[in-house]
């Protein structure tokens, strides 16, 4: 009623011979609808996604289980190379070249079960943090961030998960008025249930996982908040091989803690973190006339500081000692033992960039990250790593962004095979090999129609790889010769190019996206002959993810083609 008198008003003034000025009009009320965001993922390949760990559990799950690294898998240019895989590969790198971390604390071993599900309990954290590019620590890959439940005290609760191999579950605890406490915890039963038919050629093996997390958040203060973070993963796998009167057991996990302080100050807020990291493995295999004995690890002790300031700058440093021990063989049948040392070294960077607003449609960003590494041969190595965009906004017709950055990393993780086994362990830059490094671009496209309820991006990208590491052997290597690393690994270069484009439905009851992804990950070194595919290339891949929410209820399909990964069949039997 109240626009039909404005309307009316209007034209009485309109009709009327005497000039009018102005006209005024108070409205009783005015509403606006819009269509809510359902999807629980948010952003694109340029800007980075953040997905809440919900919709791990919304989607099929392997054995029963929710993953919400798999649960990435599924984006475009991301990817899983088969179901017994660790990791994930961002725009053809290897898994090793991610900054995969637990908030701060980084994350060195992430694979159960042979790669697989991830060490992440889903129950635990709230969101992933995933970009195709990493700002802050030296990686030439991308970065991904599981994030705990920070900004809020909520009431005591329980979310529990049980699967076929596996349960999981998580308790909310409220300690007073302003802390809370999170117990995460994750078992399997599958010698329980499934002990009969653990067989490998009619032998059989036992296999056993466990993982803990512990989250405390406190407010001391208006302006203070403190926050803990503790996690232990165990796995086990043993058999028995009667044919060759062998046994054999491996384990493998991940010990971490760190502390965050997070402190307002009037112009800035600073984010501190201590912490410590540990993966490590072991492996023993018994034969009648010889034993097999390998173990390794890598440790990381750090101190992290962000400062974000209200006038749009950001800066940064980190500090870190690593320890690393190099996959370390030994067998009774060996003339003489080569040990591998074991390798410590310093690495330190500090970073500063921010973004600019101008011309109305125009956004710039420019970062640089400044680094230095201490290698176990006392040899400095120096770096810089710039990242610098710019974006063009057309409004209605979507947005442009150009993205040129170069990258720097000093830790390699090598072995036989991509499985979370004892046969990929970690080593530092120097004795074995040059730092590694990438220089790549990336020409992306954003459009976001029909009041943001869908979305279309596409992506191209190319980065160039320097002094990338590979094992070159096998493990009988280790049984019959005087078993050196050195020389064992080739060092070489790559590069990867591909397209990425994704369609999504983000409001409704039905919630989805479509992605298509082309890429090429090359390799090439003095010692193997011509270019090469990377053992985890996709060529092509689609991804069909659909999720309906009815009532209570979450329903969830996906639907994957893709062409498989390099296979080199055998040249004589």
């Amino acid at each position: 009623m109240a626009l039909l008198s404005f309307v009316a008003s209007v034209l009485c003034a309109l009709l009327s011979e005497e000039p009018v000025d102005s006209i005024s009009m108070t409205l009783d009320s005015a509403s606006v609808t819009f269509k809510s965001n359902t999807s629980r993922i948010a952003g694109s390949a340029v800007a980075g996604y953040v997905v809440d760990t919900k919709l791990a559990r919304s989607m099929p799950q392997v054995l029963g289980s929710a993953d919400p690294i798999r649960t990435l898998s599924y984006l475009p240019g991301i990817q899983t190379t088969s179901e017994m895989e660790s990791g994930i590969r961002i725009n053809g790198c290897d898994n090793s070249h991610n900054n995969i971390a637990i908030g701060d604390i980084p994350v060195y071993g992430s694979a159960h079960m042979l790669g697989l599900f991830s060490v992440f309990n889903p129950t635990h954290f709230t969101t992933v943090d995933l970009s195709t590019y990493n700002r802050q620590r030296g990686r030439i890959g991308g970065s991904l961030i599981l994030k705990p439940e920070r900004d809020s005290i909520s009431k005591f609760g329980m979310d529990f998960n049980v699967g076929i191999i596996a349960s999981n579950g998580t308790l909310k605890i409220p300690v007073g008025k302003k802390s809370v406490l999170r117990l995460s915890g994750r078992g399997s039963y599958l010698n329980l249930l499934y002990g009969k038919w653990l067989k490998m050629d009619n032998s059989p093996f036992r296999y056993s996982l466990a993982d803990a997390n512990l989250g405390w958040t406190t407010w001391i203060g208006d302006r203070d908040r403190v926050d803990v973070d503790l996690y232990f993963g165990l796995d086990r796998l043993s058999t028995t091989l009667d044919v060759f009167d062998t046994e054999a057991w491996m384990k493998w996990g991940n010990v971490l803690g760190g502390v965050h302080w997070v402190h307002d100050f009037d112009s800035f807020s600073l984010d501190q973190s201590l912490y410590a990291t540990n993966y490590g493995f072991d492996f023993n295999a018994d034969l009648t006339t010889l034993r097999l004995k390998m173990d390794a690890f890598m440790r990381t002790y750090g101190y992290k500081a962000d400062f974000d300031f209200k006038s749009g700058w950001k800066a940064g440093a980190e500090l870190m000692w690593h320890v690393a021990q190099p996959q370390n063989p030994a067998t009774t049948i060996a003339e003489q033992r080569y040990v591998q040392d074991r390798q410590d070294g310093f690495e330190g960077a500090v970073w500063a960039g921010r973004d600019w607003t101008f011309a109305d449609r125009w956004k710039a960003g420019a970062f640089l990250k400044g680094q230095y590494f201490l290698d176990p041969e006392r040899k400095s190595h120096f770096g810089l790593a710039p990242v610098l965009d710019l974006t063009c906004n057309f409004y209605s017709a979507g947005a442009v962004t150009l993205r040129a950055e170069m990258q720097n990393q000093y830790l390699f993780q090598t072995g036989m095979s991509n499985l979370g086994c004892p046969i990929e362990f970690w080593v530092l830059c120097g004795k074995y090999s040059a730092p590694q490094t990438s220089i790549g671009a990336t020409l992306s496209y954003k459009l976001d129609f029909l009041q943001e309820e869908y979305g279309f991006s596409a992506d191209i990208y190319y980065k160039r790889l320097f002094n990338q590491v590979e094992y070159y052997g096998s493990l009988m290597d280790m049984y019959n010769n005087i078993y050196r690393l050195e020389d064992r690994l080739i060092s070489g270069d790559g590069r990867n190019y591909g397209f990425t484009m994704m369609f999504h439905k983000r409001s409704g009851n039905l919630t989805g996206w479509v992605s298509y992804a082309y890429g090429r990950a090359l390799r090439w070194s003095d010692r193997v002959e011509g270019v090469y595919p990377s053992s985890h290339e996709r060529i092509h891949e689609l991804n069909v993810v659909a999720m309906y929410r009815w009532r209570k209820w979450d329903f969830g399909a996906t639907f994957v083609v893709a062409t498989g990964p390099p296979f080199t069949p055998a040249q004589s039997a």
